[in-house]
């Protein structure tokens, strides 16, 4: 599975973010690709599967929430990448 596409946005992100998290909705086994590659970064992985996403009430605000748990995130903007 190429990372590196991930890893690429994830790196110019963190130029522009002060945090900055991949999310895996689930997939373990890219999360352990990109912690691999990402061993000495500051940018976080989270594999907690996505339920849903949501627009939030500032510009480019997305709600993450999460399947399974009351736990939700809100993020200044996201990118996806098909894989």
């Amino acid at each position: 599975m190429p990372v590196m596409p991930t890893v690429v946005v994830a790196r110019m992100a963190k130029r522009l973010a002060e945090d900055v998290t991949i999310y895996t909705n689930g997939n373990e086994s890219v999360a352990e690709e990109y912690r691999k590659v990402l061993a000495r970064s500051s940018i976080k992985i989270d594999t907690m599967p996505i339920e849903r996403l949501e627009k939030g009430k500032e510009k480019g605000e997305v709600i993450i929430h999460f399947k399974d748990v009351e736990r939700q995130v809100t993020e200044g903007f996201i990118v996806r990448f098909e894989t």
